[in-house]
């Protein structure tokens, strides 16, 4: 069965942060300046539901949310759904500084419920720009129901896809398992022996997870945590460093040159990727104090300058083929259980990009797609313009920015103030050039 109808002004594929934020924020004008729809093939709106593991929390300050930096008065802050929960004082007598994740997903949930217009259970399956009506086409699938829809506009924010190792999902078993996966695994309670593979946040958790045998169940006796790179890297939270996340950085990084960009982002990696502060202090505490304890002991071996060349299964059991540095002979070693802890990639420009059909693609410095095919401000990206836009783009809490850039593109006129001189340090001139197209615009392979 299909049918067509119409959508609101600008559809909103994917109901994350990026898009969650942007139909929040728009609630400031004028009701009827700019309707959104948004659509969700998941089922609910619980955020990473099977990476919310016994005391995990964000990287992020509780007020870096989804709204405040734009718009503070909005009823959308984290602030307010605290208040509307009853705990804002509690919350703030805590000391908490950094909210956990549950609490996170719990307010994602809340935004999607007071907005009213989340489509869940709905995936696109095709999107097409009509040059006759001016509008795309949009082609959606809800159960066995097929629709076509139209919008004027188009936000995709379709989250991120784990990196598999060798392109393998080890669906065959369960005693190796992504970080993903891990809270709804139980195979730490039996495992004597844990491999955890990655050495960014994903994997300290999951180390930790692991040594203090949050799971009912028999102390794991050995966990062994491996990273290629030379140390185990913590995030740079530094006070330069938050230059990157401030609502004029953005800005300053399009004008940089396309060699700029790219060494300003590897050179600063760590201030957008890298082990939380409490995550790591928590790590070394937990091995400090089961030094002194007088249970079973957890053995433990971190070993950076560590690569897993390759990984299969051998009557049920993990065994992973291990090389330390470039020129050490491979070790194989059997585990119980193995955690892969690999990073994510963003999925937002390679999803316009396969249903526009483009062979290249690059961003205008409103976030919109800039190809000869779709007019100008007509798709954006959500959290997929770190080579244009810089680093702080793949971490929600550049949303609220990002977010008021988009809604002044479409409204044609600043209703929201995106000048703010609100960094300590000077990266490019202050003011703007013209908006560029092509390779210096490139933001997916950036």
């Amino acid at each position: 069965m299909r049918s067509v109808t119409t959508l609101p002004q600008l559809l909103c594929i994917g109901a994350g942060p990026g898009n969650l934020g942007l139909a929040a924020l728009a609630r400031s004008l004028t009701p009827g300046q700019i309707d959104i729809g948004i659509i969700e093939r998941r089922h609910d709106l619980t955020w990473h539901q099977d990476q919310i593991l016994p005391g995990t929390t964000l990287q992020n300050s509780w007020y870096r949310d989804l709204v405040m930096s734009a718009d503070p008065t909005s009823h959308f802050t984290f602030a307010n759904f605290l208040h509307r929960q009853g705990r804002f004082q509690r919350f703030l007598s805590s000391g908490i500084t950094a909210p956990s994740r549950a609490e996170i997903s719990q307010y994602f949930q809340w935004v999607g419920a007071e907005l009213g217009v989340v489509e869940t259970g709905t995936q696109c399956t095709s999107l097409r720009y009509d040059a006759a009506s001016d509008r795309f086409e949009v082609g959606l699938k809800t159960g066995p129901l097929a629709t076509t829809r139209t919008a004027s506009h188009i936000s995709v924010g379709t989250g991120t896809t784990i990196n598999l190792f060798r392109d393998r999902n080890f669906a065959e078993t369960d005693s190796i398992v992504y970080a993903d996966a891990l809270a709804r695994s139980r195979r730490c309670r039996t495992a004597g022996r844990i491999l955890v593979v990655g050495g960014g946040q994903s994997g300290a958790e999951s180390f930790l997870h692991a040594i203090t045998a949050a799971w009912d169940g028999d102390t794991p006796r050995e966990v062994v945590w491996i990273t290629r790179d030379s140390c185990f890297r913590g995030l740079d939270t530094g006070h330069f460093a938050r230059d990157f996340f401030a609502a004029g950085f953005p800005q300053q990084f399009f004008n940089l040159s396309w060699a700029e960009r790219q060494r300003l982002n590897a050179e600063n990696v760590t201030a957008g990727r890298g082990i939380s502060p409490g995550t790591l202090s928590r790590i070394c505490e937990t091995l400090y104090n089961g030094q002194l304890s007088s249970g079973p002991q957890v053995q433990t071996r971190l070993r950076p300058f560590t690569e897993m060349l390759e990984l299969e299964l051998r009557n049920d059991q993990p065994v992973a083929t291990l090389r330390r540095g470039t020129e050490a002979a491979p070790e194989v070693e059997a585990f119980d259980l193995v955690i892969l802890c690999l990073g994510h990639r963003q999925g937002a420009g390679a999803f316009a990009q396969d249903m526009l059909d483009l062979d290249d693609m690059a961003l205008n410095p409103d976030y919109s797609v800039a190809c000869e095919t779709v007019p100008p401000g007509r798709v954006f990206l959500q959290s997929d313009a770190t080579g244009s836009h810089g680093l702080s783009d793949t971490n929600f809490v550049a949303a609220p920015h990002r977010n008021a850039i988009i809604l002044n593109s479409l409204l044609d006129h600043p209703h929201f103030d995106t000048q703010q001189d609100d960094l300590f340090a000077e990266f490019s001139p202050a003011v703007p050039p013209a908006p560029a197209r092509g390779a210096a615009c490139l933001s997916k392979f950036g």
